[in-house]
C-alpha cells in the first residue's frame, strides 16, 4: 500500500513591488452587509471592482432594491473629506428601487450611501465607493434639486 509520511507544511512567498507605485489599493466598494440585511436592501446590479469610473458624462446611477419605508442618503467628499463645489447627490424612490444619483466635476471622490429603516432612529453608512470622473468627461449635468427635510 501506500506509505502516509507527515511533513511540516512550508511556504515561501516573495512578493514583488514596484518602486515606482504610488498610489493606493482600490479594495472597494466598502459594503456593510450587516446594515444592508438589517434594512432589507440589496444591489440590483452586479457591484464595479474597485472604484466606479465615470465616463461621458459627470453622473452615476446605482439601484438599490429597498423594501417601503426604507430611506437613503449619499454624500460626496475630496481625499480630505471634504465637500468641494460642484458635487451634489440625490437619492430618490423609484418603484421597489431606491435611486442614487451623484454628480461631480473631474477627480477622485468618495460617495458614501446611507439607509435608514422604519425601526432606525439614525442613518447608518452601508455602502462607500471610490468615484473617478475622468478628465476627458463632459462635464453636462449640472448641480441636483435639494431635498428639504420637510418631504422626509
Amino acid at each position: 500500500g501506500a506509505k502516509c509520511v507527515n511533513r511540516p507544511a512550508a511556504c515561501s512567498f516573495r512578493v514583488l513591488a514596484d518602486p515606482t507605485f504610488k498610489g493606493g489599493l482600490d479594495c472597494f466598494p466598502l459594503v456593510r452587509y450587516d446594515v444592508l440585511r438589517i434594512s432589507g436592501v440589496a444591489f440590483v446590479d452586479d457591484l464595479p471592482a474597485g472604484r466606479l469610473k465615470v465616463e461621458g458624462r459627470n453622473e452615476v446611477r446605482l439601484r438599490l432594491r429597498a423594501p417601503p419605508g426604507v430611506r437613503g442618503q449619499a454624500a460626496l467628499s475630496d481625499s480630505k473629506g471634504t465637500t468641494p463645489a460642484g458635487v451634489s447627490t440625490l437619492v430618490q424612490r423609484d418603484g421597489e428601487d431606491l435611486v442614487v444619483v451623484a454628480v461631480c466635476p473631474h477627480g477622485e471622490f468618495n460617495l458614501q450611501i446611507s439607509l435608514r429603516n422604519r425601526e432606525s432612529a439614525r442613518f447608518m453608512h452601508a455602502v462607500g465607493f471610490k468615484l473617478s470622473v475622468d478628465p476627458g468627461c463632459r462635464l453636462t449635468v449640472g448641480p441636483l434639486p435639494k431635498i428639504f427635510t420637510l418631504f422626509f
